[in-house]
């Protein structure tokens, strides 16, 4: 059974393997020069960035890179040229063609030729901009219920409370209006009105 499956391989044309392995992959791919220069896309990547793939074959990869990140690629092409590493995993940011930030991650190797003289560069890009913003709105969930809790605490501590006026004196020294500290802490919001005990004892004092 195993020499019936090596011999189908032997028939494949290695070259038509790898393109149909290259244009048919669920993620972008592209082949990359050693200045950056990008070569070859396969259709998966002009869907990623809203470039044709004319388009994107006639640019550097950094012509798409974030301006905050386009030291990224220079760097690992930096590093492989200089033998520390051959392959590496990063994030990194892009702009798409719309203008769109689009987070990436990146998976390049770097090939070389048979008298191992650094290549081509191949690359393997995922979108992970969904997931990177669910981060994000998870992120700032987290720090508003921790805002939260924390004035939560700051009302369930001990609060200076002036004996006559009933102001509330703050961190800083400065007294404040009962009403407006506790809206300042809370999500309370008061309404006025006169009880009973202060209507007999107060209202109906005025002739």
């Amino acid at each position: 059974m195993h020499s019936t499956k090596k011999n189908r391989l032997i028939d494949i044309d290695k070259t038509d393997l790898f393109r149909h392995a290259f244009e048919g992959a669920n993620n972008g791919m592209t082949i990359v020069d050693v200045e950056g220069n990008i070569v070859k896309v396969n259709h998966q990547m002009t869907l990623i960035f809203g470039y044709s793939s004319e388009e994107l074959e006639a640019m550097n990869v950094n012509d798409i890179a974030h301006p905050d990140d386009k030291e990224l690629s220079p760097k690992f092409i930096r590093k492989s040229m200089d033998g520390e590493i051959s392959s590496g995993v990063f994030e990194k940011r892009y702009l798409s063609k719309g203008g769109e930030i689009v987070h990436g991650q990146i998976a390049s190797t770097l090939l070389r030729n048979l008298d191992g003289k650094a290549a081509y560069y191949i690359s393997h890009v995922t979108d992970i901009t969904q997931r990177v913003q669910a981060e994000q709105q998870r992120d700032e969930l987290i720090k508003n219920l921790q805002q939260a809790m924390t004035e939560i605490k700051v009302l369930k501590g001990i609060l200076p409370i002036c004996s006559y006026c009933k102001g509330i004196r703050n961190d800083e020294g400065a007294w404040n209006k009962m009403e407006s500290y506790i809206s300042a802490h809370s999500e309370v919001q008061f309404s006025h009105g006169i009880c009973p005990k202060c209507f007999n004892k107060e209202i109906k004092k005025i002739p």
